[in-house]
């Protein structure tokens, strides 16, 4: 089973438990930011599965989002998301618990956005009990080190690879805007491709 973890920005949440995929007014600043969205651009992906791949059926819901702002999930594929996801909407004050638990008990510091993903974990509801849990951090907390030092008391330095980050020279590299010209420089210097 998969946790849809989000902070007050919860459109997914509301989506998993009402059926209805639908965007707030505003969103909320909250001390997980790359959670402060309106729309979950993945959400299509998800969403053209639990309707069987029926494309024409997904045009149809994002156009009346397009119009409305919202639309019903259709019942079969509301179930066939439930079947293998359930979702956790977690405020700020349990993402400072969550910091503050997870550091005080093994003292592991995490960056807001993990906190809202472990907190979704320990108080979804059916329980995971006994059952292995793969949490995903997904920032390393020296990205807000204002928060996570006023939260936890430890001020996380920047990793070895980044220490010099910010006495490095920026590098740009202008390129025609061609998707071919794009992959070439890319293939050029990745070491994938090597």
């Amino acid at each position: 089973r998969i946790v849809l973890a989000v902070n007050a920005n919860d459109i997914l949440y509301r989506a998993v438990k009402t059926g209805r995929y639908e965007r707030a007014a505003r969103s909320q600043a909250t001390l997980s930011p790359a959670m402060d969205i309106q729309v979950a651009s993945n959400f299509e992906r998800i969403l053209f599965e639990a309707l069987g791949r029926d494309d024409a059926a997904l045009r149809a819901l994002y156009a009346g989002f397009a119009q409305s702002g919202g639309f019903e999930i259709p019942p079969a594929a509301l179930a066939r998301l439930r079947e293998d996801f359930d979702a956790v909407s977690v405020s700020d004050a349990d993402t400072e618990k969550a910091m503050q638990a997870v550091y005080g008990d093994v003292g592991y510091v995490a960056c807001p956005h993990t906190a809202v993903a472990l907190e979704a974990l320990w108080t979804v509801d059916p329980p995971l009990d006994a059952r292995p849990v793969v949490s995903l951090a997904t920032a390393h907390p020296a990205k807000f080190p204002e928060t996570v030092a006023r939260i936890t008391g430890v001020h996380p330095p920047l990793p070895a690879k980044c220490a010099d980050l910010f006495s490095r020279s920026e590098s740009l590299a202008p390129l025609p805007a061609d998707g071919e010209a794009v992959k070439a420089y890319i293939r050029a210097r990745s070491r994938a491709w090597s």
